[in-house]
This record gives C-alpha cells, sequence and structure tokens, in this order.
C-alpha cells in the first residue's frame, strides 16, 4: 500500500449542492464486501463504511446502493460508469472524494483520484470465518519478504522452507558453466547446485526472480497424494513459447507425476497427473503479472484452472493424484533442464480445494494471506 492509502482521517467527503453524496451506514444490513483496484495496481477488498453513493445523471442525482453495484469505474474527469445487478447502467459524475473500506488491518481511506475501478466480491474480510478457513488450510505460503540466502521461508507455519537450485543445463561432455564463480564440468543428468535467492519488485512487496530460466526452488514433505489441494501463485512470465513450470511433484506413472504450468506448445495453462492432461485455450498467457490457481477435490475429481479468479477450465480427472516426493517450483522433472524464466510471488499451498469466492478473494487482495497470517506490511 502507498502513499495513496492513508490510514485514519484524512478528508471529509466532498459536499455537493448541500448534501453529502455517499451515505451513511445502515445498521442491521448485511455487510457487502468489493474490491478497490487503485492506479498503481493495488488491491484493496473491505466493507465500506456508506451504504450507497451518489451519482449526479442527466436526470438528477441518484443514490445507488453499494449493494446493487457490480462495477463502478472511475474516470480521470471525475465522472464514473456503473453497471448494476440487473443489467443497467448508470454515467454520471460521482459525489465522494475518499472510499473508506473497513478491512483485515483496520479502516482505511482511499481517494477517489487513485482509484480505477470498485468492484463487489463475494467474500467478506476482516476478522471472517473466510480469513480464518485460509490461514487454518494453508500448509506453504512464501510471500519473499525478508528472505535471504539459499532458503525461503515457509510463513504458514507448516514447515515446508524452501532451497533455491541452480539446474545445470548440458551443452557437451567436455563444456564448463561457471556457477557462483565456480567452473562446473557439465554432464548429461548432472546435479543442481545451491544458489542464493533473487529479489526483485513483485505483486506484492518483493518476489522472487526466477530470471534467466535456470533458478527454481525445491520443497521437502508436502504430502498432496489423495488429498484435496489448491496450488496457486502470481506469475509475471518474460518468455513464451516454452515450457513454463509452475508446480512439479511426481514419478512417471499414471496419476503420479503432477505438473502445472504454462505449456510452450499453445502458452496455455495446464494441469496433469501424467497421461491425464487438461489444458485451458481460454486463458493463454502473456508477459503481464497474472494469478494462477489449480485446485483439485477427491468428492468428485474435479479439477479446476483459474486465471486471475476466473475459472477457465475444469474437468474430471481419470483418478485422484498419487504422487509424491520433492515438490519443485519454477521446474518441471528433475530430469528436464527447462525451467521458469520470469518472477513469482505469494506462492500457497492449500490442503482443500479452495472455492471459486476464495481464489477469487486471493486474485483481487495479493496480501489477504499475509495479513490474514499477520505477515508484516510490505
Amino acid at each position: 500500500m502507498n502513499r495513496m492509502i492513508s490510514r485514519g482521517i484524512m478528508l471529509a467527503m466532498w459536499l455537493m449542492s448541500g448534501a453529502a453524496w455517499c451515505g451513511e451506514s445502515v445498521g442491521g444490513r448485511a455487510p457487502i464486501t468489493v474490491a478497490a483496484d487503485l492506479t498503481d495496481g493495488s488491491h484493496v477488498v473491505g466493507i465500506p463504511a456508506a451504504t450507497n453513493v451518489g451519482l449526479r445523471t442527466v436526470v438528477g442525482i441518484i443514490d445507488v446502493p453499494f449493494a446493487e453495484i457490480t462495477s463502478m469505474t472511475l474516470r480521470g474527469d471525475e465522472s464514473a460508469v456503473v453497471d448494476l445487478a440487473n443489467g443497467d447502467r448508470l454515467s454520471g459524475a460521482y459525489g465522494f472524494g475518499i472510499l473508506q473500506l473497513d478491512t483485515l488491518v483496520g479502516r482505511v481511506s482511499i481517494e477517489a483520484r487513485s482509484i480505477r475501478t470498485i468492484k463487489r466480491v463475494p467474500v467478506i474480510v476482516g476478522e471472517s470465518a473466510a480469513a480464518g478457513e485460509l490461514k487454518k488450510d494453508l500448509i506453504l505460503y512464501y510471500p519473499f519478504e525478508d528472505d535471504r540466502g539459499g532458503v525461503v521461508r515457509d510463513r504458514s507455519g507448516a514447515g515446508h522452507d524452501g532451497r533455491v537450485q541452480t539446474v545445470i543445463t548440458v551443452v557437451s561432455d567436455d563444456s564448463a558453466l561457471t556457477v557462483d564463480g565456480v567452473s562446473r564440468i557439465l554432464q548429461q543428468g548432472g546435479p543442481s547446485v545451491s544458489h542464493d535467492i533473487v529479489l526483485s519488485d513483485g505483486k506484492a512487496g518483493m518476489c522472487c526472480d526466477l530470471t534467466g530460466g535456470h533458478r527454481f526452488l525445491t520443497v521437502e514433505g508436502v504430502d498432496l497424494a489423495r488429498r484435496s489441494f489448491t496450488l496457486c501463485l502470481w506469475a509475471k512470465l518474460n518468455t513464451l513459447g516454452r515450457d513454463n513450470f509452475f508446480f512439479f511433484q511426481g514419478s512417471e506413472s499414471q496419476d503420479c507425476r503432477l505438473h502445472a504450468a504454462i505449456f510452450k506448445e499453445s502458452n496455455e495453462p495446464g494441469i496433469d497427473f501424467w497421461g491425464d492432461p487438461l489444458h485451458s485455450p481460454n486463458a493463454r498467457a502473456d508477459t503481464d503479472w497474472h494469478f494462477w490457481a489449480f485446485t483439485y477435490s477427491t468428492t468428485d475429481r474435479n479439477r479446476r484452472i483459474y486465471r486471475d479468479g476466473i475459472l477457465v477450465g475444469e474437468d474430471t480427472s481419470h483418478g485422484d493424484y498419487a504422487g509424491s516426493g520433492t515438490l519443485y517450483i519454477g521446474r518441471g522433472t528433475p530430469d528436464n533442464p527447462v525451467v521458469m524464466d520470469g518472477r513469482i510471488d505469494e506462492v500457497m499451498v492449500f490442503k482443500r480445494c479452495l472455492k471459486e469466492p476464495e481464489v477469487r478473494a486471493l486474485s483481487i487482495d495479493p496480501t489477504l494471506a499475509a495479513r490474514a497470517l499477520g505477515v508484516p506490511a510490505r
């Protein structure tokens, strides 16, 4: 969060025509949760302090309840376009200078000029059951904020710290590669070597930079076999038209090798249990930041792929995933030297299949998991 957002009292609501254009809260009503998408790329999710917003239209001032708004796009000329749940669209001048939201970290005040869109979301934050469930079921969480050296701290409390590795790529039998100042002979299937983490600006604070396609993470003890799970992360790819692996685990046998990746043939996201792939042609990757989530439920063997909180593919697997072993993040099979080229942030593994509104909430607010776990602000 930057200086465009400040806590406490900033400014009073602008008054127009002698009346406040943002209505007062009314007790007894179910809270409405909205997400504010800001001009600097940040997202803030919370319950608005007001129950409605005023819009000056050609027919006069209309008080529009937040409960009826699906999205509101603010323009630089202090006008807005409001889409309503019944399909209607309104446009006119909005009458507020500050949007106040009650969030996990308390009440925040956001200047209207810093907001691109306001959207209603089906998740309530704050000290909510939703945040508590996310915290309870999170078994791996890498925010990459204060990591140094070759170890990535797991902030979920499950103890799944990661190790940064560098892959040795074969060029020829007598080729050499300098890694951390040491000349190494490259051999077919040669070992990976430890490497310090490289941090850069991410989606939320700092991120793990895998630029160059040779660094990746390894994690031990993550048991996904015959269990429901969710794998998710923010990723920004540098190179398309190549395999960019997000997660890998397992061995070469039916339903025992897990891939979650962007595949080179089509730049499509996919999840595969080995011989049982699901690809999504509806969400081809690009080089922008995106939130990717891959969910699996043992109840009905349903697999889903989400991009930025939107469901883009689903199917029913042949069987439960039954693999085990080291979990690789940013790399595919141990015998495949192809490593993701890009940056990753907010890497998470849950021990259950997240519901669509939960995935959506994580995609809207990249710091939601951090706040639910009490991780220091970025």
